[in-house]
């Protein structure tokens, strides 16, 4: 995180990404094991995904970093739910689904009934999942009106309908 600013992670940009968000961290860390969980054991994995996080979508689709305004409580990955072929999940609430936030592509009790979540600081929490809400954020949302948007998840309710742009969603 320390040299983030240097290749502006995506996010808004609209520029096409030739690399995964862990491969352009990659010059900075010794060996890749740091993005695999021990305790995560996929079946379907694919080959392509070196990764066991996922990137909140704020961070890919919505925002830059500079954004953030209290990084520190920022959540910029999450462990992968097993069996999900994902590089990111989507914190905001999304009108084609009853304005709720997508939250399947994150392991939510993986360690002791909680997981490990990298802040946009660069240190690493342990969190039961229900305390990843507090506290809780709201924004105005087109089409569901001010809806909760998910404590650090989105810690200052922020959204990928900020920028004007839709979110890419994923299948």
């Amino acid at each position: 995180m320390l040299h983030a600013h240097q290749y502006e992670l995506p996010g808004g940009g609209g520029t096409a990404i030739t690399a995964s968000w862990f491969e352009h961290l990659q010059p900075y860390i010794k060996s890749e094991q740091v993005f695999k969980d021990p305790g995560l054991t996929d079946e379907t994995l694919s080959p392509a995904l070196k990764s066991d996080y996922v990137m909140n979508g704020l961070f890919v689709h919505a925002i830059h970093s500079a954004t953030i305004r209290t990084p520190a409580q920022q959540i910029f990955a999450a462990i992968r739910e097993k069996n999900r072929n994902v590089e990111d999940y989507h914190p905001w609430p999304e009108p084609t689904n009853s304005c709720k936030p997508e939250f399947m592509n994150v392991n939510k009790k993986l360690h002791l009934e909680g997981s490990n979540y990298l802040f946009a600081d660069g240190h690493v929490k342990w969190y039961r999942w229900e305390n990843t809400f507090v506290p809780a954020t709201t924004a105005a949302m087109p089409e569901c009106g001010t809806a909760e948007v998910a404590g650090m998840h989105s810690i200052d309710g922020l959204n990928a309908y900020d920028t004007g742009k839709p979110p890419v969603t994923t299948p």
